[in-house]
């Protein structure tokens, strides 16, 4: 996983949101941060999510949805 273009907040806010455990904690730790952080956090997140799923994708041979995808749409 990689991500491009992060600031030293985003270097820290991940640091810290990688050492919580729980989804419980991860939400108590987003309510004590200022909105704007709050929001960079939420963006963060979804970045991560996304390069996890890049990562997926790039290690996969075949593509099973897709397939069925286009057998649906040929079919």
């Amino acid at each position: 996983m990689f991500l491009e273009g992060l600031t030293e907040v985003d270097l820290k806010l991940l640091d810290i949101m990688w050492s919580i455990d729980t989804q419980e904690e991860l939400n108590y730790f987003l309510t004590t941060l200022p909105h704007a952080l709050r929001e960079r956090a939420k963006v963060l997140i979804e970045l991560v999510k996304l390069a996890g799923i890049d990562d997926e994708v790039e290690a996969m041979e075949t593509y099973p949805d897709a397939e069925d995808m286009l057998r649906n749409i040929m079919g």
